[in-house]
């Protein structure tokens, strides 16, 4: 029976049908030039190669980098299973090349099952890893591509996993490959009257094909080798993810300084020594580790007890990740540092123990990766690297200085002044990983200190640098030295709900301990990080010094981490401070998203006494709270209001709460809570006109209207790469805070 023609119908541009026509006559029309093909709209001058790749992949882009890491490593783990599955069958693709060129065809449904699983390789390949692979041509990404499910086989050909014979036979097992017609060999001339030879008898009944023992022994060997062979790639896709993954752990952009300054002049007259300090070392006394030998020597006590501990003090571990040894050069340098010059503390012999024996990094050398981690290129964090390469570079410097002449210990010489230098601009320029970490940022800002006080003046004006601009972050970030900013490393932190636990903090104290118009009363929290101004020579520029005391405009600021890190935003102004929670980008970033909270001058320092929201969940990782504006802040979930507060007014949803000098305005359903700071009035006629403003809940899902004036827009549950705020005034806000730049804002005065 005849099958009908195919007709076939055209949408033109405004997608009105024509037709139906026939296959032929669209051809016609092609070739006469009446029916053009249509051709979409591709970026100017894209090759046909940059046109296919973007119909393939133009899915791809929202999946951020650990996601293309984990999908790189279930490809990788994928082609491992397919590898031992084809091997085990004895399945060689490029032997069965070969065999299609004698002209000796495999069975069917064996090419059908390799081109299916090779075809599914190929798949998931193109999907997730070509785009991995920008830094290479278009073609070479293609080629490579197309060689990926054959990449296994050269094992193959070494024989590692090849199946008994083959290397000898270079053939096929018989079973996959059609067989000729067996010929009887003909007899040669005067072998005709030979009698033939008798065949081999039969093996008996039930003994047909291999034993049992044999079986058992085949299947584990494949086993075996299966499991190795998926061992070893899961390890080298291990080794490969780690090795490009780390990278970012070191400043990888150039973030830009944006439009905050940094504050580096100095004229304040600092004390050299403070009651609060003093304390703090008597803190210590009772220590058995070097901070208790700091302190013993910057008291002057037991003088000798300290030289007699430090000369039998004995290597206990190897610097690094699982090691700490470096913690403990980083207070030998300051030790080494502050007394080795004053024999009558530190003992000539003391000294010379410390520099040979404890303190073991030296040479140029840096070492950045991970020690013992399996073989694993796993670079090593970033106060970890910080704290090692600190030392090695003020021990090479002391013994340079001492006069050993070997070059090793010249740092500019070997090489690692200029590596140390590289590494500071990359944390000048890229920012810190480790923001505000827990307790990570507090030995970074240590080694930082060594080296600004101690090392020469190129690397001591890099920390410098550096030591300016995370002291005027956390400047505007804090409220009477309380902060409770997002951060990285380390997430089983995540619950901490102290103000004060705070290592940078810690270091606040002691800076500010040292102000002429600063006392604290009460004692150190964190003494072993609050002494360290106290043996260094770095101060506070003035105006982060008259920051951290007290803020005097309303600013709005904006801190950008880079693409592997949560932005912080804060609005702060006198008396208060809206800190924004930020977001938790991935588990394997470590960074953690907190409740965005408002600071006033009351002296809280837990988070259940501060009003704060977070959503939406109650999970941190699901959280996006960086709902933060000039004196607003949004997320979706509901306001948290401390024990004790109680409202000065209500209207319509909205509450009014006047608590330290500040108007507060409050509204909270399950699903989102917002709050702000009003201007001056009475509590009822503000709460009157929010409402005016704000009556309907709905319009509050993404709009509110602000009493001073502002309209601002919202997304509450906004994908965690996006800034919550959409646009203020109708003017769209730039919310892709990855490329943030280091520090941007408004409200700044213009001579900071």
């Amino acid at each position: 029976m005849n099958q009908p023609a195919r007709r076939i119908y055209l949408l033109d541009r405004k997608g009105s049908p024509s037709g139906p026509f026939s296959r032929e006559v669209l051809i016609a029309r092609l070739r006469g030039g009446q029916l053009s093909r249509p051709e979409p709209a591709w970026a100017p001058g894209m090759s046909r190669w940059g046109r296919l790749e973007d119909v393939l992949f133009s899915h791809c882009r929202g999946i951020d980098r650990p996601g293309y890491l984990g999908l790189t490593i279930a490809l990788l783990a994928y082609l491992a299973v397919m590898l031992v599955i084809l091997d085990g069958v004895k399945i060689n693709p490029l032997r069965m090349l070969e065999v299609m060129a004698d002209g000796r065809m495999p069975k069917f449904y064996h090419m059908a099952a390799y081109s299916a699983v090779s075809a599914f390789g190929w798949l998931l390949a193109g999907l997730f890893l070509v785009p991995r692979l920008a830094h290479l041509g278009m073609r070479r990404r293609w080629a490579l591509l197309g060689a990926l499910p054959v990449l296994g086989w050269p094992l193959r050909v070494l024989g590692l996993l090849a199946p008994r014979g083959y290397a000898e036979s270079r053939g096929l097992p018989g079973w996959l490959c059609r067989k000729p017609p067996v010929e009887e060999p003909r007899p040669m001339p005067g072998e005709e009257d030979q009698p033939a030879q008798p065949r081999p008898p039969s093996p008996p009944p039930g003994r047909l094909g291999p034993s049992l023992p044999a079986k058992l022994f085949r299947v584990l060997k494949w086993t075996a080798i299966g499991a190795g062979g998926t061992a070893l790639l899961i390890y080298g896709s291990f080794y490969l993810a780690m090795y490009g993954y780390t990278v970012k752990y070191f400043g990888h952009e150039d973030l830009g300084s944006g439009s905050v300054p940094v504050p580096t002049e100095r004229s304040l007259e600092w004390a050299e020594r403070s009651d609060y300090l003093d304390a703090t070392f008597r803190q210590l006394l009772g220590n058995s580790g070097i901070d208790g030998f700091i302190a013993k020597l910057y008291l002057g006590e037991s003088i000798d007890e300290v030289n007699r501990s430090l000369q039998a003090m004995e290597v206990k571990n190897h610097v690094g990740t699982g090691g700490n040894w470096d913690f403990r050069l980083c207070e030998l340098s300051l030790l080494l540092y502050s007394y080795g010059h004053r024999p009558e503390l530190l003992y000539p012999e003391t000294v010379e123990h410390i520099v040979q024996v404890l303190m073991t990094e030296k040479g140029g050398e840096p070492l950045i990766w991970t020690p013992n981690f399996y073989g694993l290129p796993l670079q090593d964090s970033e106060n970890h690297v910080l704290m090692t390469e600190s030392s090695r570079y003020l021990t090479n410097q002391w013994l340079a200085e001492q006069g050993d002449s070997d070059p090793k210990y010249d740092n500019r010489a070997n090489g690692l002044e200029a590596w140390l230098l590289r590494h500071l601009k990359s944390l000048e320029t890229g920012s810190i990983h480790e923001y505000n970490s827990i307790p990570y940022a507090g030995y970074t800002l240590r080694a930082l200190l060594n080296l600004e006080s101690f090392a020469s003046e190129p690397v001591s004006a890099a920390a410098r640098r550096i030591l300016d601009r995370m002291n005027w972050e956390y400047a505007v970030g804090s409220l009477s030295l309380r902060q409770f900013p997002p951060f990285s490393r380390s997430w089983n932190r995540a619950g901490e709900t102290n103000l004060e636990f705070n290592y940078e903090m810690a270091l606040m104290q002691g800076w500010m301990s040292l102000h002429p118009e600063v006392k604290f009363q009460e004692p150190a929290r964190i003494p072993y990080h609050t002494f360290w101004p106290a043996l260094t020579r770095y101060r506070l520029p003035d105006t982060v010094a008259e920051w951290l005391l007290a803020k005097p405009v309303d600013y709005l600021v904006r801190i950008g981490h880079g693409s592997d890190a949560s932005a912080e935003i804060y609005s702060g102004g006198p008396g208060y401070l809206i800190s924004s929670g930020g977001v938790a980008t991935d588990l394997i970033r470590e960074t953690v998203a907190r409740p965005t909270v408002l600071l006033l001058e009351d002296g809280v320092r837990s988070l259940e006494g501060l009003l704060h929201i977070a959503g939406p969940g109650d999970s941190f990782r699901k959280w996006n709270n960086t709902g933060v504006h000039r004196r607003f802040a949004v997320a979706a979930g509901p306001v948290r209001i401390p024990s004790g507060w109680q409202p000065s007014a209500a209207a319509g949803h909205w509450s009014v709460y006047l608590l330290s000098g500040q108007r507060i305005g409050v509204y909270s359903s399950a699903s989102l809570g917002i709050f702000c700071l009003l201007p001056e009035g009475e509590a009822d006629a503000l709460a009157a006109k929010l409402a005016a403003l704000n009556p309907e809940p709905e319009s509050l899902q993404h709009t509110f209207h602000h009493p001073e004036g502002a309209v601002i827009e919202y997304d509450p549950r906004a994908r965690k790469n996006l800034w919550v705020i959409r646009a203020v005034n109708g003017e769209p806000v730039d919310r892709r805070y990855e490329s943030w730049p280091l520090m941007s804002g408004e409200g700044f005065p213009d001579n900071l």
